[in-house]
């Protein structure tokens, strides 16, 4: 098992393994995920009381008038503080909702799946990293935007029937930031985290002796993928040996928690990452059932008029 691990909580799960594997595996790369979840917390904590310290410290030896009361009210910041942090960042350098998705999506697909391996990666990782562009704020001067994708989970492996599948499920948000000056010129940073949506993305390769038919079932296709309403097509593309679906949600609700002005992450309250996983859950099941409900269509249509 790889799990790779970053300061503040950037947690990645690899594997290629049976379905099997991969769900008793799985419950192992949780437990590593809260120990190192823990530890996340505990560093953040030390760094800052250590700092603090230092900080009090030089005060007290360089002002003649430090008093006792000052260290005292020090040290009750200081514990505030450690408080406030450790219930900010306890859960929310994992995204709870992605974290819910890849059994339920397991547990729909194995029943059909070969025995060969299923590919997995899964990035739990809550904040933003993968800025592929920024631009200068379309009304707001002196802000910019910043345009996040990020492709979270991408599942990849083979059904009885020798049809291989890729999905990838990528997740689109924009973050506005800058300062904003009130009347007297003082600067505040100011940041606000969008969520654009989650785009999920199906190929198939099909064998073409069995489904060659499936190319004159564009609009069958259409038809018979029926997404939750939160979710759109936008792609669909069918050849004989091989199909091609993309869909587009509405954002998601999301709450954002800043720490610096260059480190930001979103979460979401445990109602809506369990509503958000819902629907991710429900919509990969549409796609995989409408799709093969056209393949079962084309495949009696490809048999040989006797």
């Amino acid at each position: 098992m790889k799990i790779k691990k970053q300061f503040f909580g950037y947690f990645v799960y690899r594997k290629n393994a049976s379905i099997g594997q991969i769900q008793s595996d799985f419950q192992t790369f949780l437990q590593e995920a809260e120990i190192a979840k823990s530890r996340i917390i505990l560093l953040g904590n030390l760094l800052f009381f250590l700092i603090a310290s230092l900080l009090v410290f030089i005060l007290f030896t360089i002002t003649a008038s430090a008093s006792w009361l000052l260290i005292f009210f020090s040290i009750v910041f200081l514990v505030i503080f450690v408080i406030i942090y450790t219930l900010l960042f306890k859960g929310e350098c994992i995204s709870q909702a992605r974290l819910e998705v890849l059994p339920k999506i397991l547990s729909f697909l194995q029943r059909d799946l070969n025995q060969k391996n299923v590919k997995v990666y899964l990035d739990l990782n809550a904040n933003r990293t993968r800025k592929i562009k920024t631009i200068p704020h379309p009304r707001k001067s002196g802000f910019m935007r910043d345009f996040f994708k990020d492709p979270w989970l991408k599942l990849s492996g083979c059904f009885l029937d020798d049809t291989e599948f890729n999905l990838q499920v990528t997740e689109f948000t924009i973050c506005d930031h800058g300062m904003k000056y009130n009347a007297r010129g003082k600067g505040k940073y100011k940041s606000r985290l969008k969520s654009k949506g989650v785009e999920l993305e199906l190929f198939l390769s099909i064998p073409r002796k069995k489904y060659g038919a499936v190319e004159i079932l564009q609009q069958d296709a259409i038809d018979a993928i029926q997404l939750p309403s939160n979710f759109s097509l936008k792609k669909l593309s069918i050849k004989q040996n091989n199909i091609k679906v993309k869909v587009k949600s509405q954002p998601f609700n999301i709450l954002v928690a800043q720490f610096h002005q260059f480190y930001t992450f979103d979460y979401q309250r445990p109602e809506d990452a369990q509503r958000t996983a819902e629907d991710l859950e429900q919509a990969i099941g549409a796609l995989f059932l409408g799709l093969y409900q056209i393949l079962n269509l084309a495949r009696e249509l490809s048999k040989p008029v006797t």
